[in-house]
């Protein structure tokens, strides 16, 4: 038996030994894009079911924070009522470019939780599900915004856009079926790996209607797997 095995087991205390990965913004919509928080800090009710079903959680960085310009996203807002600009004109290049950029970061930032998540495994811990954000152009589950029509979206702008009228274009015009470019490049590093773990949904476009997450459907989720 390993010096470490009988440390754990003599050492051993009160952790349950399950942990969820969650999108950063779950946590801290100080981080989401302007207009997009509609709560002061906290998606409220998923994580206190988390902490009612004693589990760890653990925070992903957020990817737009680190690739697109920091909390305010400012590498994001330069195509921003851009339409009939330079910008604008060159605009296959500037989005292949910025796609390019984008998909170094995030391959990074995944290739970081992917190890997170494996280490936790091979030490014996259970990783109970990883929790998305479906509307997210980057974290979405079942749900994306599409970056080419975002671009374009977001070139079509005035300033003076209400928050209400721009979040309302925004997912009428450029959501789609499919997995944000960062949970489709951690999802791929997972299958190289054969691990198979759930990978839940919260609504940022339920969000935005004022209603919550159903709590039920995601404590089923996780109860499957404790």
């Amino acid at each position: 038996m390993k010096k470490i095995d009988m440390l754990a087991d003599t050492l051993k205390d009160q952790r349950s030994k399950k942990v969820v990965f969650v999108s950063h913004c779950l946590l801290n919509e100080n981080t989401r894009y302007l207009g997009g928080a509609f709560r002061k800090g906290v998606v409220t009710e998923i994580i206190e079911k988390l902490i009612e079903e004693e589990v760890g959680i653990i925070q992903m960085k957020c990817p737009e924070q680190w690739a697109w310009g920091g909390v305010l996203k400012k590498l994001l807002w330069l195509s921003y009522s851009s339409e009939g600009t330079m910008l604008y004109s060159f605009k296959p290049v500037v989005l292949k470019l910025f796609m390019i950029y984008t998909k170094i970061v995030y391959k990074k930032l995944a290739r970081e939780v992917f190890v997170m998540i494996t280490d936790y495994l091979k030490s014996g811990y259970k990783v109970v599900g990883i929790i998305g954000v479906d509307g997210s152009p980057t974290c979405g589950v079942n749900t994306k915004l599409e970056m080419k029509k975002s671009f374009e979206y977001f070139a079509r702008q005035k300033i003076a856009t209400g928050r209400d009228e721009f979040n309302a274009g925004l997912y009428n015009e450029c959501a789609v079926d499919g997995k944000g470019i960062f949970f489709e490049e951690l999802q791929r590093r997972l299958d190289s790996k054969g691990i198979v773990l759930p990978i839940i949904a919260h609504s940022l476009i339920v969000e935005m209607k004022g209603e919550k997450t159903v709590i039920r459907h995601l404590q089923n989720d996780l109860k499957n797997q404790m």
